[in-house]
């Protein structure tokens, strides 16, 4: 039977066109020129929010606060190039960089490259493509197909644990109790290393990545994050960032690092900034939380600062930073007493701009 003559018309300025009409969420208010997301298959205004896919910028004010699932309508640009507010300040060398959602007014600059931690879902919206540094403007690019999570500029790598492949690292165990250390993936969503210490006071583990990869340099901005967690924050030492080649790490006996460290006695998370034996110490103010996942970051900003990010507070260092030494991807725990501990690892990624 015929299916009642032909839509192809209809179907293909829907698909095709620059201006799509999707419904409102139910009591959400949309307003002209904000950014969309659209989330089990209603718009609703944009935010840093798992689950949200951005479909483009509000053409119109769409007031559903009061209505029901559907009940209102609002029509979105797809494409463009619209004035939109950094999260933070604009600078000269977002140009080029991949924009991502904060909240239905702003946007943050590509935080795998630029370390800004502004936000959590990585959500594109499209590309910067001028920069008014005066008045704090980004010209954006907009693009709701955009799906590339990095620029191609910069090189790296990010382990989920999904396998754990020794020979990645150099490993380094002191076992002064009975027992032997292990380093396990464990049963969880996207992978979890699980490193167990014995129960020996003073046991650690210390992890390196292969290689001295990294470097401070000039124009070669660098981030890099630890998502985990340790068993016992108070008898324990625990530190995460970058550092020479050194199998004493605990020790402290290297120079030159970046590190968010943790001292056996106490659950406060420290920042330690060494260049050839002199560093900048600072108490982040933040306590970790006994079995519950803390978010560690690391930027260099390719210029003079180096920013340490402890679930969500920023420590800026501008001072004796390691910009002369390759250094490796570092992490690691210590027993404070003879009890068993743990760290768990959902994942450690590291980007640089390439040439380094």
């Amino acid at each position: 039977m015929a299916a009642g003559g032909n839509k192809g018309g209809d179907i293909q300025v829907k698909l095709r066109g620059d201006v799509v009409t999707f419904p409102v969420a139910a009591a959400e208010r949309i307003y002209r020129g904000t950014m969309v997301a659209v989330q089990s298959g209603y718009a609703e205004p944009c935010g840093d929010v798992g689950g949200h896919r951005f479909v483009g910028i509000a053409e119109e004010e769409s007031n559903n606060a009061s209505g029901a699932i559907g009940a209102t309508n609002v029509r979105v640009r797809r494409h463009g190039i619209f004035r939109l507010k950094p999260k933070t300040a604009a600078h000269a060398r977002d140009v080029g960089r991949i924009a991502y959602l904060a909240t239905e007014h702003t946007a943050s600059v590509d935080e795998k490259v630029a370390a800004r931690f502004e936000v959590v879902n990585d959500v594109p919206i499209g590309r910067v493509l001028k920069v008014d540094t005066t008045n704090s403007w980004w010209f954006v690019d907009i693009d709701d197909q955009l799906t590339e999570d990095r620029d191609p500029a910069y090189g790296g790598w990010r382990d989920d644990f999904t396998t754990y492949t020794a020979t990645d690292w150099t490993l380094t165990t002191t076992e002064a109790g009975t027992g032997s250390a292990t380093e396990v993936v464990t049963d969880a969503a996207d992978g979890v290393l699980l490193v167990t210490n014995a129960a020996g006071d003073n046991d650690e583990d210390e992890f390196q990545r292969v290689g001295e990869q990294h470097k401070l340099a000039a124009d070669k901005p660098l981030t890099m994050k630890f998502y985990g967690q340790i068993s016992d924050i108070t008898q324990s030492d625990f530190w995460f960032g970058l550092h020479v080649t050194d199998t004493t790490i605990l020790g402290g006996t290297s120079n030159d690092h970046v590190l968010v460290l943790k001292n056996d006695g106490d659950a406060n998370l420290d920042t330690s900034v060494d260049k050839d034996g002199s560093a900048t110490a600072a108490d982040s103010t933040v306590d970790m939380v006994a079995a519950t996942n803390t978010l560690l970051g690391i930027e260099w900003d390719g210029l003079d600062t180096v920013r340490l990010n402890i679930n969500g507070t920023i420590v800026s260092v501008t001072t004796n930073i390691p910009n002369d030494e390759y250094m490796r991807v570092s992490f690691g725990l210590a027993n404070g007493e003879a009890v068993v501990k743990t760290m768990s690892i959902d994942y450690v990624e590291v980007w640089q701009a390439r040439g380094a």
